[in-house]
C-alpha cells in the first residue's frame, strides 16, 4: 500500500471514529520539546506595544513627505494594541520604507551552527505586490552578516496583497553559519506599493523536537499540520500497547494537531503551536 493511501486512510478511520464521542477519550498526550516552548525570540518588542522602542527608521524621515511614503504606529493590530503602518506611493525615490533593528547576540557564543525563521502577521491593501522575489512586498526580513558586514544571508516573510486581512508570514530556515555576527531585522514594504500593517515579529530558532507520549492503549497515532500535511502517521499499533512514544523534527511558526485513537474508537487531540 502506498504511503498517500495509507495516510488517506489512516485519516479516514481517524474522522470515522471522532463521531462517537471525542471529549471521552481516555488517552493521554504529553508533549514536550527541545529547545523549549515558547521559543527565545530575538526580537525586541516585535508587536510595537512599547511604540518605536529599539526599531530605527529606514532612510530619512525628513523626506518622506517629498518621497511618497509614511512609517508610523497604528492602533489596527493583528492582538495588542498596536501594530506598525506603513504606505508608500511610489512617486520618490524611496523603494524599501520601514523600520529596522540590528539584535547583538549572534556575537554570543551558542547562536551559531544553528537555523533560524522569521515570521510575521501581515495586511496587506490592494496594489501590493511580491513579484520579483522572495524580497519584494510587504512583511519581514532578517539579515545575517558577518563582523565586517562583507558576507551575508537573508530570510525573508513577504507577501503581496492579503485582501486586507491579517495573515501570518513565514520564511524559509537560514542557517547561521560561524561567520554570522551581525543581524539586521526589518519590517515593512520593500520594492512595492502600497498600504501594509505589519504586527508580531519574530525571530527564533527554526527546527523543534517534538517528543511526543501518549498512555492509555493507543490504537493508532496521526500528526498533523494547519494546512494538513501529515508528518506522523503511526499505523495500526500492536494490540498490547500501553503507551506511544515518538520523536519528530518540526519547524517553528507552525501549529500541529496530534490525535489518537483508543480500543473503543475514541479520540484524544491535543494541539501544540510552535512558537
Amino acid at each position: 500500500m502506498n504511503k498517500y493511501l495509507h495516510s488517506l486512510i489512516a485519516g479516514l478511520a481517524l474522522c470515522i471514529a471522532a463521531g462517537s464521542n471525542i471529549s471521552a477519550a481516555p488517552l493521554e498526550i504529553t508533549v514536550s520539546s527541545t529547545p523549549s516552548l515558547p521559543l527565545e525570540n530575538l526580537v525586541k518588542n516585535g508587536g510595537f506595544e512599547e511604540g518605536m522602542k529599539y526599531w530605527k527608521v529606514l532612510g530619512k524621515p525628513e523626506k518622506a513627505g517629498e518621497e511618497g511614503w509614511k512609517v508610523e504606529l497604528s492602533r489596527d493590530a493583528h492582538q495588542g494594541d498596536a501594530s506598525l503602518h506603513v504606505c508608500f506611493n511610489g512617486k520618490g525615490g524611496k523603494k524599501t520604507p520601514g523600520v529596522y533593528q540590528s539584535p547583538k547576540v549572534f556575537a554570543s557564543p551558542g547562536y551559531a551552527g544553528k537555523r533560524y525563521i522569521i515570521s510575521c502577521w501581515v495586511k496587506a491593501g490592494g496594489g501590493t505586490t511580491n513579484v520579483g522575489g522572495a524580497w519584494c512586498g510587504a512583511g519581514g526580513t532578517l539579515g545575517l552578516y558577518s563582523s565586517d558586514w562583507g558576507k551575508s544571508l537573508q530570510a525573508y516573510a513577504r507577501t503581496g496583497s492579503t485582501g486586507d486581512k491579517w495573515i501570518k508570514v513565514i520564511s524559509k530556515p537560514v542557517n547561521a553559519d560561524d561567520w554570522c555576527k551581525a543581524a539586521q531585522i526589518s519590517a515593512g514594504l520593500a520594492y512595492t506599493t502600497g498600504e501594509v500593517w505589519v504586527d508580531d515579529i519574530r525571530v527564533t530558532e527554526a527546527d523543534v523536537n517534538l517528543s511526543i507520549s501518549i498512555k492509555g492503549n493507543p490504537k493508532q497515532v496521526t500528526v498533523e499540520d494547519e494546512s494538513g500535511n501529515i508528518l506522523l502517521d503511526s499505523g495500526p499499533l500492536a494490540e498490547k500497547s500501553v503507551e506511544y512514544t515518538k520523536d519528530i523534527k518540526a519547524q517553528a511558526g507552525h501549529t500541529y494537531t496530534i490525535k489518537a485513537l483508543d480500543k473503543k474508537g475514541e479520540i484524544a487531540k491535543k494541539i501544540c503551536t510552535v512558537d
